[in-house]
């Protein structure tokens, strides 16, 4: 089950806007939502597991597979 999501930003605020319509109905069903950038997951500030949900681009989404260790 999804405890957490977090949302892709690029900085100053920033987003596609298919990710503010996840992160909407996500926090409509009581889901906690956090915005991210591509820096913070590099620096691993964000904690990826099996309740997690992450949305992003294709590349931040290729990394996220990888630090999971999905091929």
């Amino acid at each position: 089950m999804i405890t957490k999501a977090y949302i892709q930003e690029y900085g100053n605020g920033k987003t596609e806007p298919e990710f503010l319509e996840v992160k909407t109905v996500l926090e409509s069903r009581g889901i906690d939502c956090e915005f991210f950038t591509i820096k913070r997951l590099q620096r691993n500030q964000i904690q990826i597991n099996q309740e997690t949900l992450i949305v992003g681009d294709h590349s931040t989404m290729l990394s996220v597979f990888r630090k999971m260790g999905i091929r």
